[in-house]
């Protein structure tokens, strides 16, 4: 195994280690059922939008837990916080974890 490949195996270990910074949750594809994985999440600036705020994150999942995440697919947080994977998903790959793209509904802010 060479440096680049030790480094991605690293990476979802630390990343995705509820010990560390990974976080439970539950994955649900799109017309499916659910089951549990271990994500890592990189939260995004909350957008205005009108009187919404809408949050985007960025989700590792371990290739071995989803074997291909989709559009419309749910990752929920054991803190009950619901993220629904994006059109354009797929951030980017290694031989060990997806990086997609997730957003959180919107969020009425009340302003006037």
């Amino acid at each position: 195994m060479g440096l680049k490949e030790q480094m991605a195996v690293d990476a979802a270990l630390v990343f995705l280690n509820t010990a560390d910074f990974g976080e439970s949750a539950t994955y649900t594809p799109a017309g499916s059922t659910a089951f549990p994985v271990t994500v890592g999440f990189k939260r995004g600036p909350s957008l205005l939008d009108g009187n919404l705020i809408e949050t985007e994150a960025v989700c590792l999942l371990l290739k071995s837990e989803v074997a291909s995440p989709t559009s419309g697919d749910i990752v929920t947080l054991s803190s009950g916080d619901v993220w629904q994977i994006d059109t354009d998903a797929l951030r980017a790959a290694d031989e060990n974890c997806w990086q997609v793209s997730v957003r959180k509904n919107p969020v009425p802010t009340f302003r006037r």
